[in-house]
């Protein structure tokens, strides 16, 4: 047995499923979002932020990975109720 989620056969998506279903306060922190993920957990993100989940997302701007799409896809579907912040590391 392992803690690890390989994905073949064990998807993360279905702990965030279960997870944010009955989160109170979502947060979430990554070094960057691509729209293909945005797209797999915005509608878990709609649901929590509908029955009054709190979500806050923290990404990175670093060598410009985050792809805006994903962010603007997200304020999209889930309007201004999301507050996501975005850290540079100004040294590098």
């Amino acid at each position: 047995m392992t803690n690890a989620i390989v994905g073949k056969s064990d998807h993360l998506i279905e702990y965030l499923d279960e997870a944010f279903a009955k989160a109170d306060k979502i947060r979430i922190i990554v070094s960057f979002f691509m729209e293909s993920g945005t797209k797999l957990i915005t509608p878990l993100l709609k649901d929590a932020l509908n029955r009054g989940a709190e979500v806050q997302i923290i990404t990175g701007t670093y060598m410009s990975i985050t792809e805006p799409s994903a962010i603007y896809y997200l304020f999209d579907k889930l309007g201004d109720n999301l507050n996501i912040r975005f850290y540079s590391d100004r040294f590098l």
